[in-house]
């Protein structure tokens, strides 16, 4: 089979369909993706910390789990830009996600359905707190997060350049 067959072509370009119209799912869901770092913040500490919420509301995004790269339970290589719904590499947030990272995930969409996130956060964030934290503390705390990022319960803007996230992944080992 050579690229001048035509089967060859179509799935060619079948999959590079497949790929914007998951890009474009990303994007079109940018107003349950901007609620998250709120909701995120809410529901951490209650029983525990939790990495995925703290990099959302620290940086927001949000990791995709099906996207965890094989033999490691922490490494993901896409990550949802939690202010426009944009799929970009964990790696390397400046860039878009990898065409064959985002073709892992046709089987697994609901992985990128941000309402079941936000119906789960809602949640979590209603739970009363595990009885070895202190209330007022945990309140004082959210308060000044909520603060230094400004965070808004429908909306996101991200306080923390790109650049600065990326130099401090590229620090952290996370960046070839």
């Amino acid at each position: 089979m050579s690229g001048a067959d035509p089967l060859f072509t179509q799935i060619e370009t079948t999959g590079k369909e497949l790929i914007n119209r998951i890009r474009e799912y990303g994007r079109s869901q940018k107003n349950f993706w901007q609620q998250i770092p709120y909701l995120a913040l809410q529901a951490d500490g209650r029983y525990g910390y939790n990495d995925q919420y703290s990099r959302a509301y620290t940086q927001g995004y949000w990791a995709i789990r099906a996207s965890c790269v094989s033999g490691y339970s922490n490494v993901y290589d896409v990550y949802v830009d939690l202010e426009n719904g944009e799929l970009v590499s964990a790696h390397d947030p400046r860039k878009p996600a990898r065409d064959e990272a985002l073709l892992a995930l046709v089987f697994q969409m609901s992985k990128l359905d941000a309402a079941l996130f936000v119906r789960a956060l809602f949640i979590n964030s209603r739970k009363s707190t595990a009885s070895g934290y202190n209330c007022d503390k945990q309140r004082r705390w959210r308060a000044e997060i909520q603060r230094e990022y400004d965070l808004r319960q429908n909306s996101y803007k991200r306080s923390t350049a790109v650049d600065i996230i990326a130099r401090r992944n590229a620090v952290a080992g996370l960046v070839d």
